[in-house]
């Protein structure tokens, strides 16, 4: 799959955005081919939106529940401006520790509204002039102790064009998730 992890990672909680990362290591200058993955710059705008994500994501989740892991992924179609919009579809769900110590998935529906204009807002800070340079899935974890991470998937979202494979939906079936999630893959 087409994923490229963002070079930044954070954190939220329900007090505020916390910042995890580090200083980069100075390395040694390298002449490196042009990756086929599209790139962008990381701007004050687009770090702000994705903090803007995951907290919005983390004051979603239930505050009588202790959760330890969420997962929204987020599809979205070409700029429809005479419909309102990009067609959506999303999966969203968390993670729950049950009697026993046992890891439950609970779904999260629906998403909070200011969610899908945060997508949207930060897919069009980071395009180009490019169809081909827009992402069509973004993958946002938050994990319980505030940490996220985003991916993207600049191939067209499958769901939305009626692709239900093991990338785009069985990967999040409750019984495969948490089978990932217990080895340390989801």
């Amino acid at each position: 799959m087409g994923h490229s992890p963002l070079p930044d990672e954070g954190g939220v909680s329900r007090e505020g955005v916390r910042s995890t990362a580090g200083e980069p290591a100075p390395s040694p200058p390298v002449s490196v081919p042009p990756s086929p993955i599209p790139t962008h710059p990381m701007t004050p705008a687009t770090l702000t939106l994705q903090a803007a994500l995951a907290q919005q994501l983390a004051d979603a989740l239930p505050a009588d529940q202790t959760w330890e892991h969420a997962l929204v992924n987020y599809e979205l179609g070409e700029e429809l401006p005479d419909e309102g919009g990009p067609q959506a579809s999303y999966l969203a769900f968390y993670l729950v520790r049950a009697a026993g110590n046992v890891l439950v998935v609970e779904e999260l529906r629906p998403l909070p509204a200011d969610m899908h204009y945060f997508f949207q807002d930060l897919r069009r800070a980071m395009a180009t002039d490019e169809p081909a340079r827009r992402w069509g899935t973004a993958e946002l974890t938050l994990s319980g102790d505030g940490r996220y991470r985003l991916t993207f998937d600049y191939n067209p979202p499958k769901r939305l064009n009626g692709i239900l494979d093991e990338d785009s939906y069985d990967r999040f079936r409750a019984d495969r998730y948490l089978a990932a999630y217990a080895t340390g893959r989801g």
